[in-house]
């Protein structure tokens, strides 16, 4: 009876999802998706979760979702056993499987305050699926009946406040092994003892990995140390020195990264170490997992990779996860700029390739073809770049931009090309290259987080105001619209706009009025205006005015970082659920 009630209510989740779900999955790209852990066993191959949805493959090759629908809840760990699947999500809630498709809920494990343990990264399950381990950092708990009841384990890593920062787990020699900032501890029959064998006096690790029974741990100012399973420590030689950032197994060896270089291989001995190239450092390793049929791993902003050699592989999954903030169609092919970078298309969007050139490492914000065929794109910290073939390439056009490297807005203005920037307005002439300098126009220093031009009209939305101009004229500020604004959104005369919090509107040049009646607890965050609609993207999903009251758009419950009108359609860009495309 239990069994027929899961699956009914499975069933009935299904039904309600599809029958709410306005929105399509846009068709793009599947690189800078937003993934958070990685996970292999022998018998369910290789599991990937993103925030919203776990993903399977066999063969590192054909992937398939496992069919999560409630994404109210954001996905945080993620660990396969042998006959056991286990996600962890950011409110505490566990859910768990054991055939890796129809996943049962469990309420959120406690620690020894009563407090629930919420947000769980690190998840280890047994070589035979006897016990779980889990952390979200901070203390350590664990389920012995395959993840239906959780207890914390005190000593010592909730009784000694040093002990509780958790950074690894796993097993040796089906012991449990955990991987604190005070030191690796190994249990011993029932307590937990701290492994010293040919480590320094004092360790203090900063990151680890524990996989196949070897661990693997950085010591500030000592170098990195592994550990087989006779659990006696030794230096690995010639390795990257401080900081460390990321460590990780291969097939062949081993990897490590320091902050903003790039990713480096070591050898089977860890004697020899050689840079992984191809995408800019600022996109770093985040989880990795060793497989028999290759190493995979996520970089944060890039989504899931394949390490063949001293490159990376892209690897696309079967539904939308990347974060696509602005898009443009010239001569026959499409460009998208997502929070991986700039991906273009000659085949209507069937086939994409990453074009990110190695300076940007950053998210793309906008895009302005220019007149005479260049196309500019302004980025989220690496300022602006342009190309000269239809979006094929791209080199950084940045020439006395200084320090204003984050491009909100892009505009043909006075001549030349105007930019929105964290330090205000600057212009340059239209050649070869840039010579950016500052154009206040009566808009100040101030940050801006918006600049729209409609037809001769130009608005500018900043942390003091939004401002207007007419043709090349200075800007002027629009009454109704002052104080600290974070999102901004013009269309045929209509204005609407997030200012010191609450959502305002003007329409026809008249005075701007609250639209309030917002549900309880919704913060909006983003606005859009579509055929003159106005909707908003809050903490808990899309929102449209009715000319009363916000109505709820879809069933997506995970904060909107972004809404952008498109060709009669809007696009919703989420934290951690991909992107939508609203009819």
């Amino acid at each position: 009876m239990k069994i027929y009630t899961m699956l009914r209510n499975f069933i009935l989740l299904l039904v309600v999802a599809v029958v709410m779900m306005p929105f399509t999955v846009s068709a793009s790209p599947q690189q800078g998706a937003d993934l958070v852990a990685l996970s292999y066993s022998q018998k369910y191959g290789v599991g990937v979760l993103s925030n919203s949805e776990l993903f399977w493959s066999a063969d590192g090759e054909e992937w398939s979702p496992a069919g999560f629908t409630d994404r109210a809840v954001r996905l945080t760990g993620l660990g396969i056993g042998e006959s056991l699947v286990v996600v962890t999500s950011d409110p505490g809630t566990i859910f768990r499987s054991v055939d890796g498709g129809l996943f049962q809920e469990v309420n959120p494990p406690k620690d020894p305050y009563g407090r629930i343990v919420s947000g769980i990264r690190y998840i280890a399950i047994h070589p035979e699926d006897k016990e779980i381990l889990a952390s979200s950092g901070q203390g350590l708990i664990r389920s012995r009946d395959k993840g239906v009841t959780w207890e914390p384990v005190t000593d010592p890593f909730w009784s000694n406040p040093a002990a509780r920062e958790v950074i690894a787990i796993g097993y040796t020699n089906g012991k449990p092994v955990v991987v604190t900032r005070r030191g690796v501890y190994r249990q011993e029959k029932d307590r937990y003892e701290l492994l010293k064998k040919g480590l320094p006096d004092e360790s203090r690790p900063t990151v680890a990995s524990v996989s196949d029974g070897e661990v693997l741990m950085a010591l500030p100012g000592e170098g990195i140390f592994l550990a087989k399973k006779d659990n006696k420590f030794s230096k690995l030689k010639s390795a990257p020195g401080d900081p460390i950032a990321f460590l990780g197994f291969a097939r062949n060896g081993f990897l490590a990264s320091r902050p903003a270089t790039e990713l480096n291989l070591g050898n089977s001995q860890g004697s020899s170490w050689s840079p992984v190239g191809q995408y800019s450092p600022s996109f770093i390793p985040l989880d990795s997992v060793s497989t028999p049929y290759g190493d995979f791993l996520i970089l944060r902003g890039k989504g899931l990779v394949k390490l063949e050699g001293d490159r990376y592989i892209p690897i696309g999954l079967p539904a939308n996860l990347s974060s696509v903030n602005a898009s443009l169609v010239v001569s026959g092919n499409r460009l998208l700029g997502t929070q991986g970078g700039v991906y273009f298309s000659s085949s209507a969007g069937k086939v994409w390739e990453d074009v990110t050139p190695v300076e940007l490492g950053a998210a793309v914000n906008v895009f302005l073809p220019l007149e005479d065929g260049r196309i500019l794109l302004g980025s989220n910290g690496a300022g602006v770049f342009v190309s000269k073939d239809n979006g094929k390439t791209w080199r950084s056009w940045n020439i006395r931009l200084g320090t204003s490297n984050t491009i909100k807005g892009l505009a043909l203005y006075d001549g030349g090309v105007l930019a929105g920037t964290e330090n205000g307005l600057v212009w340059t002439e239209i050649g070869e290259e840039p010579n950016w300098k500052r154009r206040d126009s009566g808009v100040g220093r101030f940050p801006v987080v918006s600049l729209v031009r409609q037809n001769d009209t130009y608005w500018v939305a900043t942390q003091a105001g939004v401002f207007k101009a007419q043709g090349n004229s200075d800007f002027t500020p629009v009454p109704g619209f002052k104080g600290r604004i974070t999102d901004f959104s013009a269309q045929d005369g209509v204005l609407l706009a997030i200012a010191n919090g609450r959502v305002m509107m003007a329409t026809g040049g008249g005075k701007a009025a609250e639209l309030a009646n917002r549900p309880e607890r919704v913060i909006a965050t983003q606005v859009a205006l579509l055929d003159k609609t106005p909707y908003i993207g809050t903490n808990k999903g899309v929102f449209s005015w009715d000319g009363t009251r916000w109505q709820k758009v879809g069933y997506i419950n995970f904060p909107v970082t972004r809404l952008v009108p498109e060709q009669g359609k809007l696009r919703a860009v989420t934290m951690g659920a991909g992107t939508y495309i609203l009819p």
